[in-house]
Parts: C-alpha cells; structure tokens; sequence
C-alpha cells in the first residue's frame, strides 16, 4: 500500500511539475523563438497534453485501495456544501471576465500574422479580478477538499500536492506577469490579495461597503470630477498619492459614484481629499485621460469634468488619495510638478499661472 501511494505521489508531483514548467516565461521564450509562426498552436497543444497526461495519472488514482480517513458530517457537511458552491461561483466568474478562447488557444491560432503579443492573455482587473487575483486557483483549492464528502487517505495526499501546486502556479503567475506588466502588475497586487481576499475583506470590514474597482483596465471609461477653488489668489491643489498622475500635483477631485451628480462628487471629493468645504457651480472644462500599457491595451481611461467651487471653510490637510493638499498661490505654482491639464484649465479658464 505504500509503494502504491507513493507511486501516486510522484505521478501527480511529475503532472504538475511538467504542467507548470510548460507554461513557465523562460520555456514559452524559447520556443516562441525557435517555433516561429508555428507558436500560435502551442497553448492548443499544451492544453491537449495536459489533458492527455492527465487521464492516466487520476485513472491510477482511482484503482488504489486507499483506507477511508474523513467524512463530512453535521456542520461540517454545511460548511462543504457552502465552499463547493463558492468554488464553482468562482469558476463561473472566472470565466466571465476571463477571454476562454484565448485561454484555449483557438484565438492564436486565427491571428495572422502571429506576434508575441498574441499570445499574452488581455489583462483586467474588473469583475472578481477586483476580489482575487486569481480565481480559477483559489475555486480549483475549493474543489478538491468538498467535491467528496468521503475521503480516502490518497485522496487527501492528492489534494495537498494539487493545493500546493495551485499556490505555487499562482505565485509563477505572478512573476510572469510582474515581468511582463512592469509596475502596473504591482500596483494590482497592492489591491488585491494573490488568492483568499484578505484584502477585500479587509476593506469591506474599514468601509462597510464593496470595493468599486481597481479602476486599471477598464471595461469602460471611468467618470471623474475635479473642482477649481480659490482662496485670496489662491488655488487648492492636492499632491496625487496613486496613479495616474502619482506624485504630481493637481485640483482635487476624484471618481464619481453611482447616484451622485458632478457637483455632489465634486463636494464630496474635495472634502475627502483636503478637509475643505466648497459649494459646487458650474462645469468649467471636461477631458479625456487615457493611458495604455507597452501592449497598447488601456491601463486608464477617465472622462474628467472640472467644476468650479467657492470656498466655504477649512483649512487643506491631505486624506483620502491626497499625498500633500495646501493654497497655492502663482509664484509657488511655477515650483511645482503641477500636471498638464491642471496648467491648462488655470491659464485658459481663470488666467492663473506663475
């Protein structure tokens, strides 16, 4: 019985070594290189083999006489059926806002003429890629522990090497993707916990609300609000603590939520920003801020509408996305990284510049 079990374990540890090393950056590298036009068909071939390699390995698995060690019972047969719902509610998700012909393969094969950016599998970050970073991984962990309410002592080595390489599949996701998305990945993963979402929890528990959005990669524009205020010839502008824009200097504002009208997200805004009342008039200036990543995908789109505002009360303090938040009058704008389209609607709309 131990030479049979550890037979086993080898034949799963041998998948999933050969599985990962398969799709791994250095190998897909290599034989872009080589294979030329003809890489467009790897994904469709890796997926085959890893189907094919498959069946033979959970066939073995499943003539073993393996004595029975757990059985969901009582509360924890609720607890089961609840993380098997999870699980595929993550897969369903997943596949929502994954691209699955891609995922497949069928989408390169009909790219003509094949480039290396066709294989790189379209990057979002809505939908539950705002809950997880990797969906597919964390349903696969739940599968294997509560699709069977009777286990059997291979079953349970089984599901401890395939959670491990889920975990470790996910960490070599990460890499590769941190290589091929530069910081914009690192931002992501600042956000976003890597599988259980320690991170969504975390901010639903802070905020007693749902997080809106990473906001990189849209599936659409993202409304925004800016507000132009003066105190005594100056003008409230806040230093930009996340991307775009991080660092740079800017008129307070931010993303407008569903319900709220340009001047309502534009009071609140400011408020959470800077400390600073204003009552909200009318719309002075509206833009597009759209950047795109070395694919030429879309990292940013915001529709931007600035308002004009007259002060009310408070003092600036920085919160909120704010880094700094203070009166800038024009001698000191000039000594200031104030951002482009902040320049423009001072000097345009009020004839304010250093």
């Amino acid at each position: 019985m131990i030479i049979t079990h550890l037979l086993l374990a080898v034949l799963w540890i041998s998948w999933c070594t050969l599985h990962s090393a398969m799709i791994s950056l250095s190998v897909t590298s290599y034989l872009e290189h080589r294979l030329g036009q003809g890489y467009r068909f790897y994904r469709l071939f890796f997926n085959a083999l890893a189907v094919v390699t498959l069946l033979p390995v959970y066939l073995y698995g499943q003539g073993i006489d393996s004595p029975l060690c757990l059985i969901a019972q009582g509360p924890v047969q609720t607890v089961r059926i609840a993380l098997l719902l999870t699980s595929l509610l993550l897969f369903v998700m997943g596949a929502r806002v994954y691209d699955l012909k891609h995922f497949i393969g069928l989408r390169q094969i009909r790219q003509k003429p094949f480039s290396s950016s066709g294989d790189t599998i379209p990057f979002k970050t809505r939908g539950i890629l705002t809950v997880t970073r990797h969906p597919w991984y964390l349903g696969g962990i739940f599968l294997i522990w509560t699709y069977q309410a009777r286990m059997t002592k291979a079953d349970v080595m089984v599901n401890a090497i395939l959670s491990l390489y889920f975990v470790v599949g996910a960490m070599l996701e990460n890499r590769k993707l941190k290589k091929t998305m530069k910081g914009t990945y690192d931002q992501y993963a600042s956000m976003v916990s890597m599988l259980f979402p320690v991170k969504w929890l975390r901010y639903l528990l802070k905020h007693h609300r749902l997080p809106v959005s990473t906001r990189l990669y849209p599936a659409h524009p993202v409304l925004a609000v800016g507000a132009v205020v003066f105190k005594a010839d100056h003008v409230l502008l806040v230093k930009r603590k996340n991307p775009p824009s991080q660092g740079v200097w800017a008129i307070p504002g931010g993303r407008v939520r569903l319900g709220e009208s340009i001047q309502e997200a534009a009071q609140r805004e400011v408020l959470e920003e800077t400390g600073v009342i204003i009552t909200p008039r009318e719309t002075v200036f509206a833009f597009d801020s759209i950047e795109r990543d070395d694919f030429h995908n879309v990292r940013y789109h915001y529709h931007i509408v600035d308002v004009a505002g007259d002060y009310v009360s408070g003092e600036p303090m920085a919160g909120d996305d704010a880094l700094d938040a203070r009166w800038v009058s024009r001698q000191a704008l000039a000594t200031l990284p104030v951002n482009e389209k902040t320049k423009q609607l001072l000097e345009t709309k009020f004839d304010f510049q250093g």
